[in-house]
């Protein structure tokens, strides 16, 4: 889910059956404007310092019940025949529900637990249809068709007793023969040692928080702009397109301490950001929720620092549609595309 928010001041917030086997990695806002109970609801992108509005997030467990890699929220467990139970930990909570591409990546752990043919993860779609908060959530997976070479799946992710929640289809498989290239390019911008972080103090004038509101952007995921207009910077604005260097605090790790493909997940669910580069301060504040998202993963990443290449093609009718291509700039060959996503999010004003 990527939830956004902007305001007059800042607009860019972003810049075996019943075994118990566990398989590990291979809220409400205060305003009346917006509830957890709103039909769709989507991730938010690289807010700079948190959100400086009274939100009072949802908090229903302790930090430690996960433990302290955050990245230890996407373990499953089988409780039945296309049946997981999982525990989201505060560390992901975004405003009114967790982050969507933690969800995301939940979602697609039970698909591989359920499918268990080993092939990796290629396309990736889902819909939110409810918020899912953090805490215990359960997953139900049904293996569309299990081939030797390529699989579908089906999962939902949803609150424990909920009606809905997070809906994904997702395409498995193993390398084939075949053509290789890439299109994309990933843009010039100043290397992560050369940018400011959002967790740095913004200067008084700002009218910002002196750190990041929510507990992500401290213990799950730093950001550096690298492309970009700062909140407070009112200068002319050109295109819809951002850049951000991220990186994990902990190693989203496999079994074989490699890294983990679907953290990619969450890296790309980050898409309002070119939105809010794009548009100048309004006397409003808007939230931006997720209404779908789809990731295509091709790559996985050498080094520490992930380019989140952001931009926004089209906005009308409250909607806007937005891509982003993510860069490895680390490997030998020069920088590599690891996956590229696309999203549907739509727009509602905080009262």
């Amino acid at each position: 889910m990527e939830n956004s928010i902007a305001s007059c001041s800042s607009p860019r917030w972003t810049t075996g059956a019943g075994s118990g086997k566990a398989n590990h990695p291979p809220g409400t806002p205060a305003n009346p404007g917006l509830s957890s109970s709103d039909p769709v609801y989507g991730a938010i992108p690289l807010p700079l310092w948190g959100i400086h509005l009274p939100i009072e997030p949802i908090v229903p467990i302790s930090s430690n019940v996960v433990g302290a890699n955050p990245w230890e929220s996407t373990v499953v467990t089988r409780v039945g025949e296309g049946h997981y139970s999982a525990t989201i930990s505060p560390s992901w909570n975004l405003a009114v529900a967790a982050q969507g591409g933690v969800v995301a990546a939940i979602a697609a752990r039970a698909m591989e637990a359920e499918l268990g043919t080993g092939q990796s993860l290629r396309s990736f779609h889902g819909v939110f249809a409810r918020p899912v908060p953090v805490g215990p959530v359960e997953v139900e997976v049904g293996v569309i068709r299990s081939g030797r070479s390529i699989s579908q799946v089906k999962a939902s992710v949803r609150a424990v007793g909920a009606d809905a929640g997070f809906t994904a289809l997702a395409a498995f498989g193993l390398q084939r023969p075949g053509f290789s290239y890439t299109e994309l390019e990933m843009p010039r911008v100043p290397p992560p040692e050369e940018c400011g972080s959002f967790r740095d103090h913004p200067p008084p004038e700002s009218g910002l928080p002196s750190e990041p509101v929510f507990e992500f952007w401290r213990e799950v995921i730093e950001g550096r702009p690298a492309l970009g207009h700062a909140p407070w910077d009112t200068s002319e604005r050109g295109a819809a397109e951002v850049a951000t260097w991220i990186k994990f605090e902990h190693l989203p790790a496999d079994e074989n301490s490699q890294f983990d493909q679907l953290a990619l997940l969450v890296a790309a669910d980050m898409m309002p950001s070119a939105v809010f580069e794009k548009v100048e301060p309004t006397e409003c504040q808007w939230f931006a929720p997720s209404v779908d998202l789809t990731v295509h993963l091709v790559g996985l990443p050498t080094g520490p620092w992930i380019l989140n290449h952001n931009r926004a093609h089209f906005a009308n009718d409250g909607y806007a549609s937005a891509e982003v291509a993510l860069w490895d700039p680390h490997a030998p060959d020069g920088p590599t595309l690891l996956a590229w996503a696309t999203q549907v999010m739509f727009f509602t004003q905080l009262k």
